[in-house]
């Protein structure tokens, strides 16, 4: 599939392979099954030879009319391994397309033609040689073929639809009630890979046109085309009934200027809509220490925000002398520069300095080492305000040397109980966007007490969190660069951290799951240290709290020397995890 734009290369880096070839959100057969072998493959053909996209999906195009003609035949077995072969090379052209910078909408097309004709051919013959077979009726083949091609045309217009009104793709997004019981741990696994946690189209097409006709006795087959059948039905109707929602709201007032507030902007981010110029000032505040060329483009990256509004930046120097240069007085984007002379030195002390210098109604806040993409501001400002909350995150998108991984939080994640049991790493700071009357008043400033201000942004989320809800715009809005921090390796700081964040909040004491990750990462620090024997102590307290807990085997690693802190640190950044 071909449809997700590129990032150009690292300058200077001749291998033309980006770090992220899967899409943000798959099915769980794709990510599970394919990526794993996929990837690897498409990434070789992008290096090392000169296979075009749309020549791959042509050769998936063949595989499928050669999966359908032998399902003709009554080659079961045959038609099965060829589907699946056909499955595989489909999901090849979109991944050497990000590879190399060459996704096109005239291959989008050429793809969505190349599957629609391969799943329509073999559903029609496999339900054709069947009928033929005296094991199903001809009125089930051809509601089936009927049903798959409505599906499909439902599918791609609801996508049309849903882009004119500012919808995303009008789907449901991959989202399953984490409430329901027993699946809570289903749907953090689909998260963590980027999957929807529900089996759809993919894994019944896979199933029935696969697996079934390659595995089964033939004269099972007739229960795929009957399961099918039942999927196709509701599949159908759940599509239409969203197309019909879709067409009521651009019939109510569709959008059409894609670079006003209110649309899908050009970078593909949804929004909702408010009637343009009554948006509020908006004050960003950056604490820098020491890395002027990172802050000059996180400065400039909220300078060309996509905002209906005037959005102030002030740029808080820390232990360093502003530079008078960063400044500019323009009327809707003023730049102006501070000292954090007043306040304790570090993180917390800088932020406090610009969040009390700042003239706008909203607050927002950027590490001088990360990024915003032009529509997060506008984006999150519109959901605010259309929820009705205080304080609002999105989703961010991990830079970790050549790794890029998208970071998605979701609105249940955003309380209390969540946040204290599993700190979400992806409501990130420098996407936090809160009402500088809330910040002042039961929110509070940022806690200057934290040891080296290290877990600030935590100490601080814990407390929005409990004065109200927090609302969430999930897309990866921020590009947020790890390694880079000041605090990364500071262990001894970690330590003094985690102890007084237990000791100042009941919540996390009260978790058992947040205090095993605590623990853990308590442990991991202590044995980076070399402090062995309390490293040891540590990791036991987290092994007694929840035997579960990663974080606790990794600081044994380290503890015997096994593994070293370092390159535990650079294996999960590199998959935009942390430890």
């Amino acid at each position: 599939m071909t449809a997700a734009p590129t990032l150009a290369p690292p300058a200077g880096r001749a291998d033309p392979a980006l770090p992220r070839l899967t899409k943000e959100r798959d099915q769980m057969f794709t990510v599970l099954v394919v990526d794993p072998l996929a990837v690897p493959v498409a990434r070789w053909l992008a290096r090392r030879t000169r296979v075009s996209p749309n020549a791959v999906t042509l050769v998936a195009l063949t595989l499928g009319l050669a999966a359908a003609g032998a399902f003709a035949a009554g080659w079961w077995r045959a038609g099965g391994a060829l589907f699946l072969a056909r499955f595989f090379v489909d999901c090849l052209d979109g991944k050497v397309a990000r590879a190399r910078g060459t996704s096109s909408r005239r291959g989008a097309a050429l793809d969505l033609a190349a599957d629609v004709v391969g799943i329509l051919a073999c559903t029609a013959t496999f339900g054709w040689a069947l009928t033929r077979a005296g094991t199903v009726p001809s009125a089930a083949a051809v509601g089936l073929v009927t049903l798959v091609g409505t599906y499909n045309w439902a599918l791609q217009y609801r996508k049309q639809l849903a882009a004119a009104t500012g919808q995303g793709d009008g789907g449901a997004g991959g989202r399953l009630p984490r409430e329901v019981p027993g699946l809570g741990w289903w749907v953090r696994f689909a998260q963590r890979r980027d999957m929807s946690p529900l089996p759809w189209a993919v894994e019944v097409e896979v199933l029935a046109l696969g697996l079934l006709p390659l595995l089964a006795p033939a004269g099972a087959l007739a229960w795929a085309v009957w399961g099918a059948l039942a999927f196709y039905a509701l599949a159908t109707a759940v599509n239409l009934a969203r197309v019909w929602r879709l067409a009521a709201r651009a019939d109510a007032g569709p959008a059409t200027d894609p670079h006003r507030p209110g649309t899908r902007s050009k970078e593909g981010i949804t929004v909702p809509t408010t009637a343009p110029g009554t948006l509020p000032t908006a004050t960003v505040v950056i604490a820098t220490h020491n890395r002027p060329e990172l802050m000059r483009v996180a400065v400039a990256a909220v300078r060309a925000q996509e905002y209906d509004g005037v959005v102030e930046t002030i740029v808080v120097f820390d232990g360093a002398e502003p530079d008078p240069t960063v400044a500019d007085d323009d009327p809707l984007r003023p730049v102006r520069v501070a000292a954090n002379t007043e306040r304790t030195r570090g993180l917390a002390g800088a932020r406090n300095t610009g969040i009390l210098a700042a003239s706008g109604d909203l607050v927002a806040f950027c590490d001088d080492d990360d990024e915003w993409l032009p529509g997060k501001l506008d984006a999150q400002v519109r959901q605010l305000l259309a929820d009705g909350a205080d304080t609002s995150v999105t989703g961010i998108v991990v830079v970790y040397e050549d790794h890029e991984t998208p970071r998605i939080p979701l609105a249940h994640e955003m309380t209390v109980e969540t946040l204290a049991s599993r700190r979400v790493m992806a409501a990130h700071p420098s996407s936090v966007v809160v009402r500088r009357s809330a910040l002042l008043g039961p929110i509070g400033l940022v806690d200057e007490e934290i040891p080296g201000s290290y877990g600030e942004d935590f100490d601080w989320m814990l407390r929005a969190a409990q004065a109200g809800p927090i609302s969430v715009v999930s897309e990866p809005l921020v590009r947020v660069r790890w390694g880079q921090s000041l605090f990364s390796q500071r262990w001894d700081t970690i330590v003094a951290a985690i102890d007084y964040g237990v000791a100042k909040h009941q919540v996390l004491r009260s978790s058992r799951s947040g205090m095993a990750r605590l623990m853990g990462r308590r442990a991991f620090a202590l044995a980076a240290l070399g402090r062995r024997r309390e490293s040891a102590g540590s990791a036991w307290r987290a092994f007694r709290y929840d035997w579960r807990e990663r974080r606790t085997y990794l600081a044994l690693l380290v503890v015997a020397r096994v593994l070293s802190a370092e390159r535990a640190m650079a294996v999960a950044h590199r998959r935009g995890h942390g430890i």
